[in-house]
């Protein structure tokens, strides 16, 4: 029985799909150990005075210590370093406190490429290592050589909150209006911000009453700006920047489709965020984006980052109501609650304790109504 985990976060309170990650994992483990049990949580980048997180304000050092220090001190049944690149302190953390469970978690884009060997020593030495998709976990396998039997899916898991309907009116409001959540870094081109600017210059010419609201900030952002200009569609698009919670929740419930082709992501968790307001969403088949969306299910899919064909869907779902209506529906009363805080907690429980890991029966099929319990330890294709 768990009742004691320490987790080491590189990040916790900021905004970004990894931060609402490592939040719900916190969520997840306190339902895990349950009221008499202990969470620690440190973390890198947060703050000294997050509490109830031990933030260190990017002193690396002085979170290694801490992590050791604190190992040695309480000897807790499970430390999950939250990061792929946190495994390297599961060298020393095995050797101050031998009868800990070590985990660690892989976000997708990080294991694309080859570790370091320092790294891959450190995952070799922890117990199992939580893939946040299917994709991630394939690529831990495929690339970083990882065994079956020490992957587990955890999946991001939402508060039940979080399932509600949208509460748009469209009244006498004719526009179709999409939306993308992202960071508009230099970095993330893989977003494909710029793509769907360029759809809908193409889309506009069927539809003219579509707008565009992109919701993050970035150094990209000048060029992204610049490229609407350019194209014609400045007036059409809308960039938003960082915003707070309650207006993230206005802006879901005001879109009508939520687009984002990107073709590097772990899971995607902005699609669920989609799906749990009724929102059919665009994407492109690549990465963990097939985890979340099943095309003419709860959304369409694209084989590619193309513009041309990012409008054609653009242009069908703008076009046709009552599809949207019924991908909508599919996303939030099939999809979203598969991706629940209680399902993460599930998984989470069966991991530590050794027992068979869940994943979706899908998730190319319809099958977002359950899960099925492997009966092996490990992920399996």
């Amino acid at each position: 029985m768990t009742r004691s985990i320490h987790l080491v976060f590189g990040d916790v309170s900021s905004y970004g799909g990894i931060q609402r990650y490592n939040r719900q994992l916190i969520r997840a483990a306190h339902q895990v150990v349950g009221e008499d049990g202990q969470v620690r949580v440190l973390s890198l980048n947060d703050g000294t005075g997050a509490h109830p997180i031990r933030g260190f304000e990017r002193r690396q050092r002085a979170l290694v210590r801490h992590a050791i220090t604190l190992a040695r001190a309480e000897r807790p049944d499970v430390i999950v370093l939250g990061h792929i690149h946190f495994a390297p302190l599961a060298l020393t953390l095995r050797a101050v406190s031998p009868r800990t469970r070590l985990y660690a978690v892989a976000h997708g884009k990080e294991v694309e490429k080859r570790l370091s060997p320092l790294v891959l020593a450190g995952i070799e030495l922890c117990h199992g290592v939580f893939a946040v998709s299917q994709s991630t976990a394939d690529l831990l396998r495929r690339v970083q050589g990882v065994k079956r039997a020490k992957l587990y899916l955890l999946f991001y898991g939402f508060d039940a909150r979080a399932g509600s309907e949208s509460r748009r009116t469209r009244g006498d409001d004719r526009h179709v209006r999409l939306l993308s959540v992202a960071r508009l870094d230099s970095g993330d081109s893989y977003k494909g911000i710029d793509v769907t600017i360029r759809a809908m210059a193409r889309a506009g010419q069927a539809e003219p009453g579509l707008r565009y609201s992109i919701v993050g900030d970035g150094d990209d952002m000048p060029r992204l700006r610049a490229l609407s200009h350019t194209l014609g569609v400045a007036r059409q698009v809308h960039f938003a920047g960082n915003v707070c919670d309650d207006e993230l929740d206005r802006l879901y419930d005001a879109c009508d489709v939520f687009v984002l082709p990107s073709t590097r992501e772990g899971l995607g968790i902005v699609y669920l965020e989609a799906m749990a307001r009724g929102k059919p969403v665009i994407g492109v088949h690549a990465g963990g984006v097939a985890d979340v969306v099943v095309h003419e299910a709860n959304g369409l899919l694209v084989n590619r980052p193309d513009p041309d064909a990012v409008a054609a869907a653009i242009i069908r779902l703008a076009a046709d109501e009552e599809l949207r209506t019924r991908l909508g529906a599919f996303g939030r009363d099939r999809t979203v609650p598969c991706f629940s805080l209680e399902r993460m907690s599930q998984q989470l429980l069966w991991a530590l304790d050794g027992a068979s890991v869940c994943r979706p029966t899908g998730p190319q099929g319809h099958g977002h109504d359950g899960y099925t319990a492997l009966p092996e330890a490990g992920v399996r294709s």
